[in-house]
């Protein structure tokens, strides 16, 4: 099964462990799912469907009390929380892809930083503390290359490649291999279909890489010019 983002399938792994709470047997716990997921990313329409599934199991939390035992509500509460229980899990499945891609896409726009940057000037404010600008770890792009400066793609070494933001070491590999079979890319959308690159990431990378077909094949020493004196007869 392919990744679907460019952090590999151990960081999508990690990230996706929020599924096991619709796995608890008969749905007592799918709605924390996505609670978890909804307020993470801000999206109302997880969160509007994690309240769904909890109305079914405050149902059946009050049922034994306020139900007389064998009446026709109490089948229906429990029915209804079983049959939600079945969706959740296909819900949750098939909500994972939008999510990492939301979730990568947040880590890497700086978003999280800017957060940070705001909960600390707040709490600086709340307690008297003059504010101090905090410094966060940067990505250096390695082999002294510059961040405006575009990497051709056609002529770069697998580790030249793998430093340019939204690539990455692994990815970097799939790239050389794609360029060695291709002959090199003509393009960038050469580039974005030979290795099938979404369209967000497509986004980060086209102001960084270029193809410049003249620079890919490695030009041979240039031949001393023979010299020698003209001779009249």
């Amino acid at each position: 099964m392919a990744s679907i983002t460019n952090k590999g399938r151990k960081w999508e792994l990690g990230n996706s462990i929020w599924i096991l709470w619709t796995l608890v047997p008969f749905g007592f716990t799918n709605f924390i799912a996505f609670y978890y997921i909804g307020i993470r990313m801000k999206q109302w329409k997880w969160i509007l469907a994690a309240f769904i599934y909890t109305i079914p199991f405050i149902g059946a939390m009050v049922a034994p009390d306020s139900v007389p035992d064998g009446h026709w509500m109490e089948d229906v509460i429990y029915s209804t929380l079983l049959t939600l229980w079945v969706i959740s899990i296909f819900h949750a499945i098939k909500a994972r892809s939008e999510y990492l891609i939301r979730l990568e896409t947040w880590l890497d726009s700086g978003l999280r930083e800017k957060e940070f940057s705001r909960i600390r000037s707040e709490v600086s404010k709340e307690y008297g503390i003059q504010e101090t600008t905090p410094s966060f770890p940067t990505k250096t792009i390695s082999h002294n290359v510059a961040s405006t400066e575009r990497i051709n793609i056609n002529t770069a070494t697998e580790k030249e490649i793998a430093s340019i933001q939204g690539i990455g070491a692994i990815f970097a590999q799939k790239v050389v291999a794609a360029r060695n079979e291709a002959g090199g890319f003509q393009s960038l959308d050469h580039f974005i279909d030979k290795l099938q690159i979404k369209p967000h990431v497509r986004m980060k990378l086209e102001n960084r890489i270029t193809f410049d077909m003249e620079n890919q094949s490695v030009s041979s020493p240039e031949q001393p010019k023979t010299q020698g004196r003209v001779i009249d007869y």
